[in-house]
């Protein structure tokens, strides 16, 4: 049973008992004031009715804290939680993005030079006799002969792994005419493969394509001679 109190008037009597909420009520309405005195009717015990003014129902902080954050808090946070969640995929689709890009840039910078190459070997047997340059062993062993064809700086692969661009050494030094089937022998090509295994290839007869790696394998079994797809 909740408290009741009395509340003592001047000429000796008492009115009352109030519960703790009419106690309160009276001091809102000033029918009582906070030095008023009040008494327990239980104890008789005396006190002054301010005692009772402040409302006990308030949470302490500690109490609050412990029921978590208030629905619009929840709210908010489950809003920037799902909002990093998508930034975070947006971020990943994008970086993927630039690096397939960055990969497509660096292919087609290889085939580009390898294309280069080719003008420069065939300007270069132009003028000696249809003949391949000695030194065949990569593109920078190469370059001396071609230089005043190609420009003065040799050309290199853009493959993170490797930019030397090697070259068929089994051509050094022979006629042209001894290829018997320019479009389909190596002439140079890169050094090592790219991540997917390919290698980009100049051939005899100045084209540059992708060739996947087990084709190239099979190439260079067969003296940089590619048949295709097996």
């Amino acid at each position: 049973m909740s408290p009741q109190y009395y509340v003592p008037l001047p000429d000796g009597t008492k009115e009352g008992p109030f519960t703790v909420e009419e106690i309160r009520a009276r001091l809102a309405s000033g029918a009582l004031r906070f030095e008023d005195t009040i008494e327990d009717s239980e104890t008789g015990g005396q006190v002054k009715a301010e005692s009772l003014g402040q409302s006990q129902s308030q949470p302490e902080p500690e109490a609050q804290a412990a029921k978590g954050p208030p629905p619009v808090t929840a709210l908010v946070i489950g809003i920037c939680l799902l909002g990093l969640v998508v930034v975070t995929g947006v971020v990943a689709v994008i970086v993927q993005t630039l690096a397939r890009f960055d990969t497509t840039n660096r292919q087609n910078e290889t085939l580009s030079a390898l294309r280069d190459v080719g003008v420069a070997m065939m300007s270069y047997t132009s003028d000696y006799d249809d003949t391949f340059p000695p030194g065949m062993a990569d593109v920078d062993s190469v370059w001396p002969e071609l230089r005043r064809y190609g420009g003065s700086e040799p050309k290199h692969s853009s493959n993170p792994a490797g930019a030397t661009l090697c070259g068929n050494v089994k051509l050094a030094g022979l006629p042209v005419s001894s290829v018997a089937i320019p479009r389909q022998t190596y002439e140079f090509f890169d050094s090592v493969p790219w991540k997917d295994g390919v290698r980009y290839t100049l051939f005899v007869d100045g084209h540059a394509a992708r060739v996947p790696g087990k084709r190239f394998a099979d190439a260079r079994a067969n003296g940089f001679l590619d048949k295709g797809e097996q």
